[in-house]
């Protein structure tokens, strides 16, 4: 695959020319624009003179603010796991007062699309970025076996992956390929279909529906293995496509189909689980250079109370909004027999997957999750 190290140069230098430098002093930190409806041009302007203005804590003139670019909305600091990983991060930061701090540019007003982001960072128009690891794939395929479907079946062995050799090795790659140095994985959790067709109880039952997903080939492979006919449309034009009826159906962990009120627009939810879904937090390899020994370690240390918090903040708040959807839309809870033959059905499309990825690594990933899952039981 080839990698899109570097994007335009007239973007990046027009995102850089607006914010006047990255790394640089400031008595404020910067925190959200107010949300706006999604793919307004007009007001984006305006967000971002707010996000600049805002205050949450005074810091010395030579205080050093971490830019962060994101597509994470101002409530979702406070309502979702990757979004509190992200506030965990800043507030451990300050509490350290150890001259960094986050700069947070939130809700897309810097940037919406991958290019945008990752190319904004990469050019040094801003630090950090927070990312779903499924927009990563025209950059790295450092990120591909959390793309696998069905490779992991509980969150227990995610994190064993993560945070093993595996993990260490999924980090190298990505910042070979990208220049981006990962500092969190930020849990969302598993992902589950959802329509408005009727109820989903068994692989048939997905064939013919018309699914939304992600601009994810592995996971595309999988539910077309299934059945369902797949078209990637962007998560912000999500709600009105399945509304105006182009698509039936979409995928999505349990946070996003209740914080997006897909409910309302979904009458079928089926916990299939068949892919598990984070945030990636990253900041650049230049940025984090710039900082002393001591700001890159404290920088690392709230990386890792970022996605100790998102992990926290997953048990409270899914079992929370599976609830209320329950009460909105009618779920189907799968046997383990019944989810096996999903997996079993999805699972035949792992020969593409090997085919794209090689053998060798292919066999490597499997082999790796295999043994974590073997010595969970």
């Amino acid at each position: 695959m080839k990698m899109k190290k570097v994007i335009s140069l007239v973007l990046s230098a027009a995102m850089a020319a607006s914010l006047c430098g990255c790394l640089g002093g400031s008595n404020a930190a910067t925190t959200a624009a107010e949300s706006s409806a999604a793919g307004s041009a007009a007001v984006a302007g305006e967000e971002t003179t707010a996000a600049a203005a805002a205050e949450t804590k005074e810091h010395s003139a030579d205080a050093v603010g971490l830019k962060l670019s994101t597509t994470i909305k101002e409530l979702e600091l406070t309502t979702v796991p990757n979004g509190m990983g992200v506030q965990a991060m800043a507030d451990y930061l300050d509490e350290q007062d150890g001259g960094v701090y986050l700069d947070m540019y939130l809700d897309g007003v810097l940037g919406s699309s991958t290019d945008e982001l990752l190319g904004g960072a990469q050019t040094g128009a801003f630090d950090m970025v927070a990312l779903s690891f499924g927009n990563w794939g025209d950059y790295t395929d450092g990120f591909a076996a959390l793309s696998i479907p069905y490779l992991f079946t509980s969150s227990e062995q995610v994190y064993a992956y993560i945070d093993g050799p595996e993990g260490d090795a999924m980090k190298q790659q990505v910042e070979e390929d990208t220049g981006m140095v990962v500092l969190a994985f930020l849990d969302v959790g598993f992902r589950n279909i959802t329509n408005s067709r009727g109820p989903i109880k068994t692989p048939d039952d997905v064939k013919g529906l018309k699914l939304r997903t992600q601009n994810d080939r592995y996971q595309i492979a999988a539910l077309e293995a299934l059945g369902a006919t797949c078209s990637v449309i962007s998560f912000s034009e999500l709600y009105s496509s399945l509304q105006q009826g182009l698509v039936d159906a979409q995928e999505n962990p349990i946070i996003n189909t209740y914080t997006n009120k897909f409910y309302e627009v979904q009458d079928y939810m089926t916990l299939t689980r068949h892919a598990y879904t984070c945030t990636i937090l990253a900041i650049s390899r230049e940025s984090l250079d710039k900082l002393t020994p001591e700001q890159q370690q404290l920088v690392l240390d709230a990386g890792k109370v970022a996605q100790d918090t998102a992990r926290e903040k997953l048990v409270e708040v899914e079992d929370d909004y599976l609830e209320k959807l329950g009460k909105e839309m009618e779920i189907y809870d799968p046997t383990q027999e019944e989810l096996e033959a999903f997996q079993k059905v999805a699972m035949t499309s792992w020969d593409i997957i090997e085919q794209d990825m090689g053998s060798e690594k292919f066999n490597e990933i499997v082999n790796a999750a295999q043994e974590i899952a073997d010595s969970l039981k």
